[in-house]
């Protein structure tokens, strides 16, 4: 098994089972500007507020 690309491919005996874009900072930026965008933080949502 061998992981390059930081997780974004996956090969198996030299076979490639994933391959794919690195989405995982565009969705972590989108939920920032969602929270802004209603004026609270994750806290608030882990809280229960």
């Amino acid at each position: 098994m061998w992981i390059p690309n930081s997780g974004r491919r996956l090969e198996v005996d030299g076979t490639v089972l994933v391959d794919e874009e690195n989405l995982e900072y565009p969705r972590i930026y989108d939920r920032f500007a969602e929270l802004i965008g209603r004026g609270e933080s994750q806290l608030d949502e882990w809280r229960g507020a």
